[in-house]
Formats: structure tokens, sequence, C-alpha cells
């Protein structure tokens, strides 16, 4: 993994995080039809599969390998970075958000956020 720099701007859609999910848990290069194999039914057409695939390549988030796809950058960054903007775009401008979300996460956790 060459780990480029995350530009600012990027943040990927729902179909692009699930082709980057299916990479990344792969964890060796994979062809597209096992990640298409590998995505939450309903799935994905063959061919969106393919231009998800280009599209994340040109954002330099995978490479393309002569034995299949990799993950070219930080995975926890990324991350990071997809669920700040979350949180900054929609749930601390709601008066009600930062609760909801405490809650959330202590039923998820098993337990109080605090204490996670």
């Amino acid at each position: 993994m060459s780990n480029p720099a995350l530009p600012e701007s990027l943040l990927l859609s729902p179909s692009e995080w699930q082709i980057l999910r299916a990479v990344r848990l792969a964890g060796a290069p994979i062809s597209s039809q096992a990640i298409a194999g590998r995505l939450p039914s309903p799935g994905l057409p063959p061919a969106t599969v393919a231009a998800l695939l280009d599209r994340l390549a040109s954002k330099e988030v995978l490479q393309r390998r002569e034995d299949g796809w990799m993950l070219r950058t930080d995975y926890a960054a990324l991350l990071k970075r997809q669920v700040e903007h979350f949180l900054e775009t929609y749930v601390f401008d709601d008066p009600e958000g930062a609760e909801i979300l405490l809650r959330l996460l202590g039923e998820r956790t098993g337990g109080s956020p605090a204490h996670a």
C-alpha cells in the first residue's frame, strides 16, 4: 500500500464503500468478480462494479494489480474522514443529534458509551 495523502475533499458514496469494504476484507488481491460476490444482496451489476473500481482507482483509494485489486490508501484515515464529515454535517447541528448518537453507541456496544 503506497499511502498517498488523502485529499481533503475525498468522500465516498455508499456503493464505493461496499466495494472498498469487500477489497479490504479480502486481505489479499481480489478479482472484480470476487468483489461482486462479496457485496450485500442484492449486489451490483458487474458493469457497475467495474465502473466503481475504476472510480476508486482514479481517486487513488484502490489499485489494480495483475493479481487483482488492492487497497492503496489508509483505510482508517479514510473512514475517520467520512465519519467526521457525517457527524459535522448531520449530527452536531441537530439539537438531539449528540443524544441520539450516544444512545446508539450505548446500544451497539452493550453499555454506556462513556465507559466504552
